[in-house]
């Protein structure tokens, strides 16, 4: 116990922790909180109507606000990349995701549990009806939520606490503000998303996290309009994604190896 108090008193005397930046943690917990409660009110069809007015919130009056006083003061640099190798990456995150997700929906929860806009052994939880739970989900929800729980969350925790206690907590947070959409079991394949996402973040910065979170969605589209499944079909597109899944898996675990190191220090602002 003492041994663990002096490691975390020297962990403390090493961080970089600011009022702003207790107040950005403290910011991403209290959304992550409200989201959860307010996300399924607002996919009811008496709500839907707020939907747009919702995106307009979201983006305009908090993601941008945070990203213009926010993103200075906690960057940090990420690690060198050519310009290909962050997307072979996230298209490996892609097929981790969803090989995860079939897995856990398949092998976890039983059919009888999945709500109804769920298809078995798909993390696809979202009905894309219109073009408000589109913008949701492909425009507002990674702009956002990238800027409450990886630039906000996650960059403040890592310039703390180090990298990999950041990775964690802010991956779980991040699974807590879908609460309200999924049970307490599927807060799990959450956790892993944000894993993923935080990853991203952590090796490539702000903006490939942004694209890694569009990629997700765009990837639940396509499932639930069954427009993969028919690609699919095609045995020249079952080859040319083969490909892609297999240099993407390549690409994220070298990267990993290559920068493990890097998960087990703190994060370092860029100095002006």
């Amino acid at each position: 116990m003492l041994k663990q108090r002096q490691q975390f008193v020297k962990n403390w005397n090493h961080s970089e922790l600011s009022i702003w930046q207790v107040f950005l943690i403290a910011l991403s917990i209290i959304y992550a909180s409200i989201y959860a409660f307010l996300l399924p009110l607002l996919e009811t069809a008496q709500y839907r109507s707020l939907e747009i007015i919702s995106f307009l919130v979201n983006v305009l009056l908090i993601a941008l606000p945070l990203i213009i006083f926010t993103k200075k003061k906690i960057e940090f640099r990420p690690v060198k990349h050519s310009m290909v190798t962050p997307i072979f990456f996230i298209f490996g995150c892609i097929v981790l995701k969803a090989w995860f997700s079939q897995k856990f929906y398949q092998n976890v929860l039983p059919n009888e549990l999945l709500g109804e806009n769920i298809q078995p052994g798909s993390d696809s939880q979202i009905a894309f009806d219109n073009i408000y739970v589109l913008l949701g989900s492909l425009v507002s929800a990674p702009l956002v939520e990238e800027t409450i729980f990886r630039l906000c969350l996650l960059g403040s925790l890592a310039l703390a606490f180090g990298r990999l206690p950041a990775l964690i907590i802010s991956s779980a947070i991040f699974a807590m503000g879908h609460l309200g959409r999924v049970d307490l079991i599927s807060l799990v394949p959450y956790c892993f998303y944000g894993f993923l996402l935080g990853t991203t973040y952590l090796l490539y910065g702000f903006f490939w996290a942004i694209a890694a979170h569009f990629f997700f969605n765009f990837q639940a589209y396509l499932i639930s309009k069954g427009y993969l499944e028919k690609a699919l079909e095609s045995q020249t597109s079952t080859i040319v994604l083969g490909l892609l899944a297999v240099s993407g898996l390549f690409i994220f675990f070298q990267q990993i190896f290559k920068n493990r190191r890097d998960f087990g220090k703190f994060s370092k602002r860029l100095k002006a």
